[in-house]
This record gives C-alpha cells, structure tokens and sequence, in this order.
C-alpha cells in the first residue's frame, strides 16, 4: 500500500516541472532580453499551432508568470492527488483542448501564459465533484470555490491584454475531461 507521503510526493511530479518550465522559459527571455511571445497560439495561422504546446510556458512578464505559478502548482497537485488514475492524460487533453480552443476562437492576437490551464484543473476538480457525487470531491470544490471564486471574472473580455479565450476554452475542457473522467 503507497504511503500518503509517496502519493503526495508523486503528485508534485507534474506540476512542479511544469512551473519550472515556466520560469526557466522566464528567466531565459530577461537574460537574453528577448521576447518569446511570437511562439504563443496566434489564431488560424499555421505558426500558431505551435503556440499550442508553447504558449503555456511564455509569459508575459514576472507578475502574469507568478499570477499562474500558484494555480498551476496547487490545482495541478490536487487533480494528480485526488485523481490519480485520470489527472495526467487530463492534463495533457487540457493542454491540447483548451490550445486548440484558443486556436480556432480567438481573437487575432498572440496568446500566451498558462492560465488556460489552470482554468482547466479548477474546473475539472469542480465539475469532477458534481459529476462524481462525491463527498470528498465536494470538499475540494469548497476549497476552489473559496480560493478561485473570482476566477469566473476572468472569462468576461474585461481587458484587452487578458486571453479571456484562453480562460474559456480551459474552462470547456477542464468540464469535458471531468465528465468523461
């Protein structure tokens, strides 16, 4: 029987390399004071559709970089903690889904950053709880609804320079991925 401390240990795995990823992407582009930001998904554009699997990691500066750390930490440790048998080809099909949402919906603008999805894994640890009919599931819900409740704002194109897309689309898979759970 894995201990509580081994399944927690490997529920770091993932997002602890993926928020490692992010900074490193970070910290190279203020070294090189370069911007990697035409790597992100720009819409319906062949070159775009490498922004897919990029875009998570560029960010648009240290403050939109820390906005995403936490979520992607947190909620990620949740969903390979809480569903150990679904959360790593959830996160990937997070990814891929909410990347090609952005993809095919968005505004004509480079989008960046990985805030589809952290948008993803709140709302398939949300929606896994409703679906699932879980107690435990509902006490985790409690605490993104408590910790992420503002989150549904940043769905509403309240600022130009905020892929209110990538919000959505993240959101759309994150529900898809929990259903099917």
């Amino acid at each position: 029987m894995e201990s509580e401390k081994d399944k927690l240990l490997k529920s770091v795995k993932i997002p602890l390399i993926l928020v490692i990823a992010m900074w490193l992407v970070t910290i190279v582009e203020a070294v090189l004071k370069t911007d990697f930001g035409m790597y992100g998904i720009k819409p319906l554009t062949a070159s775009g559709l490498v922004g897919i699997f990029l875009a998570p990691f560029i960010h648009g500066g240290w403050q939109h970089l820390m906005s995403n750390t936490p979520g992607i930490f947190v909620l990620g440790v949740m969903m390979n903690y809480f569903y150990p048998s679904v959360s790593k080809i959830s996160m990937l099909f997070i990814l891929l889904l909410s990347g090609m949402g952005v993809w095919l919906f968005a505004r004509n603008s480079y989008h960046i950053g990985a805030s589809g999805l952290v948008y993803g894994f709140a709302f398939f640890i949300f929606f896994s709880a409703i679906f699932r009919n879980d107690m435990r599931s509902m006490a985790i819900s409690f605490f993104i609804i408590l910790f992420y409740g503002g989150i549904i704002w940043g769905m509403l194109p309240l600022d130009n320079k905020v892929s209110f897309e990538s919000h959505i689309s993240g959101a759309v898979s994150g529900i898809i991925l929990a259903y099917w759970g």
